[in-house]
């Protein structure tokens, strides 16, 4: 994946568009805790945590570049992505991830 571009301006993977609002879904308490009404199997991550619904249409509108899409940043963090392009982090030879931009035995 490559960063979408706006302008000639990169944004990040993460960002969230103009186009992407949150959407109106109804909440209940469902076995003690907080659920969707029509809850599907993507709302909660793998430690249970409910996310926010917003759609992902990346590119729709403006960038907003102080926001985060909910889903696009829970991707990133659990596959280890680059928060700017969307690709695989570099890693270091001792396994740490990099952020975009910089490769192994690159300078700084």
């Amino acid at each position: 994946m490559s960063p979408a571009t706006k302008s000639r301006v990169t944004v990040p993977y993460i960002s969230r568009w103009t186009g992407e609002q949150p959407t109106a879904a109804r909440v209940v308490a469902r076995n003690g805790r907080l659920a969707y009404a029509d809850e599907r199997s993507y709302d909660r991550d793998t430690g249970g945590v409910l996310w926010r619904r917003v759609p992902s249409t990346p590119g729709k509108g403006n960038p907003e570049f102080g926001a985060v899409h909910p889903l696009r940043q829970r991707l990133a963090l659990a596959g280890l992505l680059c928060q700017v392009c969307g690709s695989p982090a570099d890693r270091t030879e001792d396994g740490r991830a990099l952020a975009h931009g910089r490769r192994v035995g690159q300078p700084r």
